[in-house]
């Protein structure tokens, strides 16, 4: 049995042929009331129906393969052409270029003023979303909602706005990049990836929110609407990171046993790990990665002890023993001191500490907090 055999079974008000009110055929309908059959069918979940292609063309809808019966659902196989949209809901002229651009099973479009939105979903269901998007491809440029703003950044332009508590999860996109537009209550952030100097030096407005990131890598906030605004700088290459306090922690003291005892003279230097919390007495480690592989400087506390002659020490990352300035200075001899410092660290996590200006002495190094 074909499809339209069997449909004409299960619902014989719907057919193919087109037939005007009040002829000799008592199932004739319109085009329009068959498209509206065939939705109260589609509600059901449960209609098979075959709609010719003049019928679906001259309403405004085009199937290309007929609907068929699948359980709990009523689901149309689209075979037409690769490019469009197989469905459009549409309010005033549709945009084929942008139908087009974005081929899709369903589009909603609109450009009047009284339906200003294409697609909207809505429920009042807690752990439910008023629409979901999934994307099982494995491809990591894909996604499951996606929003585009063909204009790229500026103004009040955005490829999508999500509102939800305080706050708001979106995508925009300028180019081929991809960039994040929240609005809510209590959020409003705008990320946008763009090769661009940093936000101070552009020439463009600005609303205080605005998150950016520029060509340098740098992440920048902006504080205050304006043109530029005012930003601040949150992160980027060259920072050292979010600061992380702890408890005081020693992880050097060269007058213990381990792991490299001694008065450190003049024209010395020596590199030393600070990544493991050591024993007050004898230096063994007590906690091991103390401070965390990837930290990138200390807030620590230097201090000196037994000191001979007068000298300074240079506190350095691991491996520079270039003397550009003083950590700590001493001026006699059996002298105390203990100095506050942030130390940069290298990528072992060390310091190398460099004796100098004629004495020596014992240092010890007790750590604050780490940058991360």
């Amino acid at each position: 049995m074909d499809t339209n055999e069997r449909s004409r079974q299960l619902h014989p008000a719907v057919t193919t042929t087109e037939v005007e009110p009040g002829s000799a055929d008592g199932r004739g309908t319109t085009r329009r009331r068959a498209l509206r059959l065939l939705g109260a069918a589609a509600a059901g979940g449960m209609a098979t129906a075959a709609v010719s292609n003049k019928a679906a063309a001259d309403s405004g809808i085009t199937l290309a393969a007929a609907v068929t019966d699948t359980p709990n659902m009523v689901r149309v196989n689209y075979t037409g052409a690769t490019t469009g949209a197989s469905f459009v809901f549409q309010a005033g002229t549709l945009n084929t270029g942008t139908d087009a651009s974005h081929p899709a099973a369903l589009a909603g479009w609109s450009s009047v003023a009284n339906a200003p939105s294409g697609v909207y979903g809505h429920t009042n269901q807690g752990a439910a979303f008023g629409v979901i998007g999934l994307n099982e491809s494995g491809s990591p440029i894909g996604s499951g909602v996606g929003g585009i703003c063909p204009t790229g950044f500026g103004g009040n332009f955005s490829g999508a706005v999500g509102l939800i508590g305080n706050g708001v999860i979106g995508m925009k996109t300028a180019g081929t990049e991809v960039g994040l537009y929240a609005v809510g209550g209590k959020a409003a952030m705008c990320i946008e990836p763009i090769n661009a100097p940093p936000p101070p030096a552009r020439n463009v407005a600005n609303d205080d929110g605005f998150v950016s990131r520029d060509s340098n890598g740098d992440l920048w906030m902006c504080i205050k609407s304006g043109t530029p605004g005012t930003w601040r700088k949150l992160t980027g290459p060259s920072t050292a990171g979010a600061f992380h306090a702890i408890a005081p922690t020693r992880v050097y003291d060269s007058r213990q046993a381990q792991p490299s005892p001694g008065l450190l003279a003049t024209g010395q230097s020596r590199t030393i790990s600070v990544k493991d919390a050591r024993a007050v007495n004898g230096g063994a480690v007590t906690t091991a990665n103390a401070i965390p592989a990837g930290a990138t400087a200390i807030a620590a506390n230097i201090t000196i002890s037994a000191t001979t002659g007068t000298g300074y020490l240079a506190v350095n990352p691991g491996g520079a023993t270039a003397i550009t300035a003083s950590t700590i200075n001493w001026f006699g001899p059996n002298q105390t001191i203990a100095n506050g410092v942030t130390l940069t660290l290298n990528a072992n996590r060390e310091l190398t500490v460099v004796a100098d200006g004629g004495g020596s002495t014992h240092f010890i190094v007790d750590i604050t907090g780490f940058y991360l």
